[in-house]
């Protein structure tokens, strides 16, 4: 798709099809090799500084709740703050895209924090995960953005350590049973319990954070944020560490495993609300 045939399918908030490719196709597009992807996201990004069609999708998610939409939507965002121009991109065309992604983590941080607390709540894997990365996406901006989100985000939040929980096996059956909610079912133990354990941690680096554990998303994004909190000093940032040091010292002393940091890489997630309670 062209750009303006991806910004005309941005705006279609209420074709659930048409909106859904629009995501799709601009995700894509960022993971072009580069100046190309660069030249788009400039272009974009001058037609609409704020991305205020993805604000719009959003807004207009919250109450629609149709689930690849709110999913992709979650995951073109990811990617966009992730998004770094390449070292050809023209000063003038970084300064834009700098800009203008700094201007899309300030409105998510300022308006869609509680929105992001009810997905990381929902007892879905797709969710919480898709919500994890997206506070990796705004703390990997750094500066101003990983400042603000230090102070706005409630990292005492009670169900962190329930996304950091390994998976465990069910007690009737074997089946395998993650902090999400998927349990596995049948009968058999023993050589049925050894099989669906590896199957599951054959999952852990899937390139579609969707399919990841929910453990695995969560210590890489744990992580991530105890690195740049140990480079940092406000008191923001020292009380966002404490929590996650506690969380994350009984990550590494539990027997599941699974704390190697793998990259979390982009794909394809699809099940998902943006609903809030508010």
């Amino acid at each position: 798709m062209k750009l303006q045939e991806i910004v005309d399918a941005l705006r279609a908030v209420r074709d659930v099809e048409t909106n859904h490719k629009g995501l799709l196709a601009l995700r894509r597009q960022l993971h072009r090799s580069r100046p190309a992807s660069d030249q788009l996201l400039c272009a974009y990004l001058q037609q609409s500084p704020a991305c205020s069609e993805l604000q719009a999708i959003w807004d207009v998610q919250v109450t629609a709740k149709e689930p690849k939409v709110t999913l992709e939507l979650l995951g073109c965002l990811a990617a966009l703050l992730a998004y770094s121009p390449s070292s050809s991109c023209e000063a003038a065309a970084r300064q834009r895209i700098t800009t203008g992604l700094d201007l899309l983590a300030g409105a998510i941080l300022q308006r869609r924090l509680k929105q992001v607390y009810f997905l990381l709540s929902s007892n879905n894997r797709q969710r919480s995960n898709a919500a994890l990365d997206l506070l990796t996406a705004l703390a990997g901006r750094g500066g101003s953005t990983l400042r603000e989100l230090c102070a706005a985000f409630d990292f005492s939040l009670s169900v962190l350590p329930k996304l950091a929980r390994p998976p465990r096996l069910a007690g009737n059956g074997g089946g395998l049973q993650e902090s999400g909610g998927l349990a596995g079912k049948g009968g058999g133990e023993g050589q049925q319990q050894q099989q669906q354990v590896p199957a599951h941690w054959e999952m852990w680096a899937s390139p579609a954070v969707g399919r990841r554990p929910s453990r695995a998303v969560f210590v890489e994004w744990g992580f991530f944020y105890v690195g740049l909190f140990s480079q940092a000093t406000s008191a923001a940032h020292a009380s966002a560490a404490a929590h996650l040091d506690s969380i994350m010292l009984s990550v590494s002393k539990d027997d599941a495993g699974g704390c190697d940091n793998p990259t979390c890489t982009d794909g394809s997630i699809q099940n998902g609300d943006l609903s809030d309670a508010g």
